[in-house]
C-alpha cells in the first residue's frame, strides 16, 4: 500500500468534509424533529411567542415548503462529502483508499450524519424542530433553493400526476359541510363564509408588499396569492353550503370582496351581507351591497371614527335600512389588553344602530364581556380541531367552545 504525507489541499479538502459532516447533522436532525412536529404544538408556541414558533408553524402547516428544499441541501452536501472523502483517502492510502474512503462514508458518516441526529429528534422532536425551524426557513426563502425546489416540484407533479402541483383550499367541499353541521349542533345562529377567489384579490407574486414580511404574523413568509388560495371557499360550494344551513336552521351568508362577488351571491338569494374590515372603507363595494336594500354588517377594524362616519352614510344613502357595525380588533389572534370594547356603547351612539363583537381572541371572555357592554351579534372563527390546520386554526373556535360561547353569552344577556 503507497501512502501520502497530507498535503494544503488534503486540509482545505478535509475542512470542508468536516463542515458539511456538522451541516448534515443539523438538517438531519431538522428533517427528522419537523416531520414529528404536530400542527397543534407549533400554534401554541407561536401563539406564546417563542422565538422559533412562527417559523415552525408556517414550515409545518405546508410540509412542501421544507420537504424538497431540505431534501435538496442534504443530497448536495452528501454527494460533495462523499466525493471529497474518495479523493482524500485516494491520495493518502493509494489504492486502498477506495475501500476506506466506503467505509468512512458508511461507517463514520451515517452513523454520525444519519443516525445519532434522527434517533435524537425522534426521542426530543420539540426541542430538534425549534432549534432548527428559524435556519430552514431561511434556507427554504433563499432565492436559488427555492427556484430549484419549485422545479423539482413541478416536475415531480407532471411525473406522478401528468399536470402541475395542484394548488387550492385547505378543507374540501365535505369536510367543510361537516364544519356547517357542527356549527349548528353548537347552537350557532348563523355561519358565514367569504366570497373571493385568489384572482379577484390580488395577483400572484411573491415579493414587496405582496408577500407577507411581518415576523409576528402566523402566515409570515407566504405570500398573498398563496394565502388567498389556502383560505378561499370555490364559489361552486357556496349554494350546497347555504342549502344545508337552511336545513339545519341556521342563517347562511357571506363577505364579498368585489362586484362579481355580490353578483353572484344575489344569484343565492343571500338574506344579508357582511363587509370585512380590510374592505370597510371601500364606498363603491358597500354601495353596491346596501343597494340590494338587505342587512349589511360592517367589520370596524383599522378605521377611524371619521371613516367609519363615511361608511356608514354611503351605506345609509344607497338605501341600508338594517345596518350592524363590529368592534374589531384586526390581528390574529387579538388580545384581551388590546380589544377595547368599551368603545361599543360609544359606537352605538354615534352611529346609531345596532354593534356587536368581531372576536379574534382565545376563549369566551371577551365576547361575554361585550354582551355586558350592549353587543347584539358575536362573530368567532371556526373549526372542528384546531390541531387539523388551516390560515386561521390558531385563532378559532372549537365545537365544544362555541356551545359554551352560545350558552354563556345567553346568560349574559339574561342578567342584563
Amino acid at each position: 500500500m503507497n501512502a501520502a504525507a497530507l498535503t494544503g489541499a488534503d486540509v482545505g479538502m478535509l475542512l470542508v468534509i468536516f463542515v458539511l459532516l456538522v451541516v448534515l447533522i443539523f438538517f438531519s436532525a431538522a428533517e427528522m424533529g419537523l416531520s414529528r412536529m404536530s400542527r397543534h404544538k407549533a400554534q401554541s408556541l407561536a401563539m406564546d411567542g417563542n422565538r422559533s414558533g412562527k417559523s415552525l408553524l408556517w414550515l409545518i402547516e405546508e410540509p412542501e415548503r421544507w420537504v424538497n428544499p431540505l431534501l435538496l441541501t442534504v443530497n448536495i452536501c452528501q454527494t460533495v462529502q462523499a466525493t471529497l472523502t474518495g479523493i482524500v483517502a485516494g491520495r493518502l492510502f493509494g489504492a486502498a483508499g477506495v475501500a476506506i474512503g466506503v467505509m468512512l462514508n458508511v461507517l463514520v458518516f451515517f452513523v454520525l450524519a444519519e443516525a445519532v441526529p434522527k434517533t435524537y429528534a425522534v426521542i426530543y422532536p420539540e426541542r430538534a424542530a425549534k432549534f432548527t425551524a428559524r435556519p430552514v426557513t431561511a434556507l427554504v426563502k433563499f432565492p436559488p433553493v427555492r427556484w430549484i425546489s419549485r422545479g423539482l416540484i413541478g416536475l415531480t407533479n407532471v411525473i406522478v400526476r401528468g399536470k402541475g402541483l395542484e394548488k387550492g383550499p385547505f378543507v374540501n367541499e365535505r369536510e367543510l359541510l361537516g364544519i356547517v353541521e357542527a356549527a349548528a349542533k353548537a347552537g350557532a345562529h348563523a355561519l358565514k363564509i367569504q366570497t373571493y377567489t385568489p384572482d379577484t384579490m390580488t395577483i400572484d407574486l411573491d415579493e414587496r408588499e405582496f408577500h407577507i414580511s411581518d415576523s409576528k404574523s402566523l402566515w409570515a413568509g407566504a405570500s398573498l396569492y398563496e394565502l388567498y388560495g389556502k383560505a378561499y371557499t370555490p364559489w361552486e360550494w357556496h349554494r350546497p353550503i347555504f342549502d344545508r344551513a337552511r336545513q339545519l336552521g341556521i342563517i347562511a351568508f357571506s363577505t364579498p370582496f368585489d362586484d362579481t362577488a355580490v353578483d353572484f351571491l344575489e344569484s343565492l338569494d343571500v338574506p344579508c351581507y357582511k363587509i370585512a374590515s380590510f374592505e370597510n372603507t371601500d364606498l363603491p363595494l358597500i354601495r353596491r351591497v346596501a343597494a340590494t336594500g338587505k342587512p349589511l354588517i360592517i367589520s370596524t377594524g383599522m378605521a377611524t371614527v371619521a371613516e367609519l362616519d363615511e361608511t356608514v352614510r354611503a351605506a345609509r344613502e344607497a338605501g341600508c335600512k338594517d345596518l350592524i357595525l363590529l368592534k374589531c380588533t384586526s390581528t390574529y389572534p387579538a388580545t384581551a389588553a388590546n380589544t377595547n370594547i368599551l368603545t361599543i356603547p360609544h359606537l352605538r351612539e354615534l352611529f346609531g344602530c345596532e354593534v356587536g363583537l368581531s372576536d379574534h381572541t382565545m376563549g369566551v371572555g371577551v365576547s361575554v364581556a361585550s354582551v355586558a357592554l350592549g353587543a347584539t351579534v358575536i362573530e368567532k372563527h371556526f373549526t372542528l380541531n384546531r390541531a387539523d390546520g388551516g390560515v386561521d386554526s390558531a385563532f378559532s373556535m372549537e365545537p365544544a367552545e362555541m356551545a359554551q360561547l352560545v350558552v354563556e353569552t345567553e346568560r349574559a344577556w339574561q342578567a342584563l
